[in-house]
């Protein structure tokens, strides 16, 4: 496979959602990156503006431990 064809169909994944491109040029999947991201907040990504209004969706803040 030559490397027009990688970069293709890397750019169709990426307008379809599916991956994300980081800060450093690598790719990463969005659930992935999503869940890395809520769990360390320390990698900057890119999310496309109908992924992140689905994350901010199913993001929820949880109640403090002992009921206050």
């Amino acid at each position: 496979m030559d490397k027009y064809r990688i970069y293709e169909a890397l750019y169709q994944l990426e307008l379809e959602g599916k991956i994300l491109r980081l800060s450093d040029g690598r790719y990463l999947a969005t659930r992935t990156a999503l869940r890395r991201w809520l769990k360390y907040h320390l990698i900057e990504i890119q999310i496309p503006v109908e992924i992140a209004a689905e994350a901010k969706e199913a993001m929820f803040i949880a109640p403090k431990h002992g009921g206050h």
